[in-house]
């Protein structure tokens, strides 16, 4: 961030017209063809100055240059010229005429904060700390100076340091909204969000049509939960600067929250009219879809994400859930192997391509896509209890019941898992353990007798232990 960056402020009161501005700057360019420059030196640095007010850097610099070939000593002048030289990035240069500047007035504070913003750019920030440093000792109360000495913290990623040099600058001037607008930043950085909505609230009573103001504190809310007051926010950012497609996606992310599906739509949408090669939107346009249970729009929306951005992990993963909405299993299939391919480490998209191989009768791949699961989770027990169903489909008893005892070992009071583990054991001709488990079971959860019951009613005629068993209610 550079020094004096104020991109978040409203443009200037322009109080002359472009016209005539031109006109001022020909005439000194008529006055330095005809070397009538020294009489006229005062016109000179007036429309240097209102070069300076209105950012034409360009022109300022000319004139600038001209008026040193005459008046070489004049610090003012070097100033004016290192300022144009920041303006146009030039900072090398810039920083020759603040060294120069500061050689026929050492004392000026002005010149030393530009002199620190071209070090700044520089890379020279322990020579731009210096030089601030310098400029508080020739003004101990100087606003401008703390502000400075804030932003170039942040640079340094020092927030607790930059809130309290800003501090220091909206102590010795309150209106200084600025400064308030990066302390602000640096509250949030510090995740203070609720301080940094205060500072915000305090920027925006001062420069209430700053739309980016509005636009950050939105994020704060955001970050608070108060979905319905950061939608307040972007409505104002977005009807301030209509063509703000960040404002309007945030506007749509707060509707979202707040499952007003169809006002976030609109929002989402909006924002894609502005930039429709942002991939985010289109996913959240995907997203919103879903939710009004629109598949073949959901997808067509995640696709344009994927259009956009080839390793969107979400936008495939999504999408995959969509082809399943709309029975397309082999696409959904296809859909999370390269979700799993971009994020191999998601526990999320694994489950979701073994559930969909369990379906499709894939049940060995299964298997190892539930074993990827159980690498990443290993006490997910809703994954060992899959686990296990699968490995009895394929006749892999042994594996099956260590599957459930991995389950009770997880969660002892988990009444299915004994159950199922009962009925291998009774399987395995092991009558004891399977009169065990299925008493367990029966006391965890009373409800599984009767399924017990339904499963096993001619064996409990004929397997007097089972039918003791089934009678135990302990």
């Amino acid at each position: 961030m550079d020094f004096f960056d104020d991109y978040m402020f409203d443009d200037k009161d322009m109080t002359l017209h472009n016209g005539d501005m031109r006109k001022r700057i020909s005439r000194c360019f008529e006055y330095i063809v005809d070397e009538r420059i020294f009489p006229n030196l005062e016109y000179f640095e007036e429309t240097i100055q209102l070069c300076l007010d209105y950012d034409l850097n360009e022109d300022g610099l000319l004139l600038a240059d001209a008026a040193l070939e005459h008046v070489p000593y004049n610090a003012e002048l070097w100033q004016f010229r290192g300022i144009f030289l920041n303006a146009l990035l030039n900072f090398e240069d810039a920083y020759f005429s603040f060294s120069k500047a500061i050689s026929y007035n050492p004392n000026d504070v002005e010149t030393l904060l530009n002199k620190a913003v071209s070090e700044e750019n520089l890379d020279l920030v322990d020579d731009a700390m210096e030089t601030l440093r310098h400029a508080l000792t020739l003004e101990p109360e100087n606003e401008e100076v703390f502000y400075s000495l804030g932003l170039l913290a942040e640079k340094n990623d020092e927030y607790d340091k930059a809130v309290e040099y800003f501090w220091q600058a909206v102590k010795l001037e309150k209106d200084f909204a600025e400064a308030w607008y990066e302390l602000a930043i640096s509250y949030d950085f510090l995740e203070k969000f609720q301080e940094s909505l205060e500072a915000y609230d305090t920027y925006l009573e001062i420069q209430p049509y700053s739309y980016n103001g509005w636009y950050n504190r939105g994020i704060i809310l955001i970050e608070l939960n108060k979905f319905e007051e950061a939608a307040n926010s972007y409505e104002l950012a977005v009807a301030i600067k209509n063509d703000f497609p960040s404002a309007w996606f945030n506007l749509g992310i707060s509707y979202f929250k707040l499952n007003r599906y169809e006002q976030a739509l609109s929002a989402f949408l909006t924002a894609s009219e502005l930039d429709d090669l942002d991939e985010s939107i289109w996913y959240y346009i995907g997203q919103v879809y879903e939710r009004l249970s629109d598949y073949t729009s959901a997808l067509a929306a995640y696709t344009k994400a994927i259009a956009l951005e080839g390793n969107y992990y979400e936008a495939y993963l999504s999408r995959g859930f969509c082809n399943e909405k709309l029975r397309r299993k082999n696409a959904a299939l296809s859909d999370f192997n390269k979700a799993v391919s971009v994020v191999r480490e998601s526990n999320e998209a694994w489950k979701a391509k073994a559930q969909l191989e369990y379906d499709l009768g894939n049940i060995k791949n299964s298997i190892l896509s539930y074993k990827k699961v159980l690498d990443l989770s290993p006490d997910n027990v809703e994954i060992w209890q899959k686990l296990g169903s699968a490995y009895a489909e394929t006749g892999n008893i042994v594996s099956s019941i260590a599957a459930w005892t991995k389950c009770v070992q997880i969660n002892p009071d988990f009444a299915e898992a004994y159950y199922q583990r009962a009925k291998l054991f009774l399987f395995s001709n092991k009558a004891d353990l399977a009169v065990s488990d299925f008493k367990t079971a029966f006391y965890l959860d009373p409800s599984t007798k009767d399924k017990f019951a339904r499963e096993y009613s001619e064996a409990i005629k004929e397997l007097k232990f089972l039918d003791k068993s089934f009678d135990d209610k302990k």
